[in-house]
């Protein structure tokens, strides 16, 4: 996906939501170098890498999303906001289809207070497990942000 046409740049703060086990932070501290930022949040703790900032915690909770804000020194928003985050499935396809788009829906929330005009979100929406043919996940892709108002929540559902 990245080789196509860059996701991530030299120097981008990146926000990685659902980081656990770490992997596409690992990828992102190549990509933004020394002069970049990488904040991982998730709710279990994941091993410390050279450059990314991770966080414990609910990344849907204010308080922890005080602590994101915290991490953003030279910047006031982030250029990359990623979410790996995935519900707990419990098996049955209409509640598994709807935790998927609330988790989705969450990662637009935190986005909409946290992304650069013109950044870029990639979420990850998990297939229930009875809608598998391929594969479970699909990304998508959404550039060039454009916040209508900041002060105003958003909500896909």
């Amino acid at each position: 996906m990245h080789e196509m046409s860059p996701l991530i740049n030299p120097g981008d703060a990146v926000l990685d939501l659902g980081c656990a086990p770490g992997s596409w932070c690992q990828v992102a501290e190549e990509l933004v170098g020394p002069k970049g930022i990488v904040v991982g949040v998730d709710r279990v703790y994941v091993p410390p890498l050279t450059l990314t900032r991770f966080i414990v915690g609910d990344a849907t909770l204010p308080s922890i999303q005080k602590s994101i804000r915290e991490q953003l020194i030279e910047k006031e928003y982030f250029d990359v906001v990623l979410s790996d985050m995935c519900p707990n499935l419990i098996g049955i396809k209409s509640a598994d289809h709807q935790a998927s788009l609330n988790i989705v829906n969450e990662a637009l929330k935190i986005a909409h207070g946290m992304l650069k005009e013109n950044g870029t979100l990639l979420v990850k929406i998990v297939k229930p497990p009875a809608s598998k043919k391929e594969s479970a996940e699909i990304y998508i892709r959404a550039e060039k942000f454009h916040p209508l108002n900041r002060k105003y929540p958003l909500s896909l559902i």
